[in-house]
């Protein structure tokens, strides 16, 4: 899972704090599909009347297959996941707009899925790493797209170490990066 809070204060980086723990409390031992989570975290956000607006995407890996390790992927409002192909391609893993978190009643949600094979690298981030005041966010993903694509043989840990070293910080980031086997 990763999420963004809206507001830079001490009251959203505690809200984000919460919204964690239900994430992990709602997901820590069901097999209930990720989109069917995240309805359900929005129903408790909800039900809890936690007054925020926050994007995130929750998704779930394997178990591994002839097709490769599958990843079924929700996403409420958060910048869409990268998947840099072992063969060096990098696309966007787009799917249908659903609202933030908190901003309406709950919705039920929906979600996507793709298979990534050996070698390949799923990169999820805040939009701190692709946001700045004097461009539209979509340029930002086009150049991370780019950045990604010439590192994408790198470990993954250099992979991060790269994109925050060229990240225009005006927000905070957070990455996460996986590599199927």
């Amino acid at each position: 899972a990763i999420g963004d809070v809206a507001g830079h204060d001490i009251e959203a980086a505690a809200t984000m704090g919460q919204l964690r723990n239900l994430v992990r409390g709602n997901a820590f031992d069901r097999t209930d599909p990720v989109d069917a989570l995240m309805t359900r975290l929005d129903a408790t956000i909800s039900g809890l009347r936690i007054r925020t607006a926050a994007t995130a995407i929750l998704a779930r890996l394997g178990p591994k297959t002839d097709g490769g390790l599958p990843v079924r992927w929700c996403n409420a409002g958060h910048p869409p996941p990268l998947l840099a192909g072992a063969d060096g391609t990098v696309r966007v893993l787009d799917g249908r707009r659903e609202p933030l978190l908190g901003l309406t009643r709950p919705v039920r949600r929906t979600s996507q899925e793709t298979a990534l094979a050996p070698g390949d690298t799923l990169l999820l981030y805040t939009d701190g790493l692709v946001e700045r005041r004097d461009r539209p966010i979509d340029e930002g993903i086009a150049e991370l797209l780019d950045e990604l694509a010439g590192a994408s043989k790198l470990p993954l840990a250099e992979i991060c170490d790269l994109l925050l070293a060229t990240a225009h910080r005006e927000d905070d980031i957070a990455l996460l990066a996986v590599r199927a086997r």
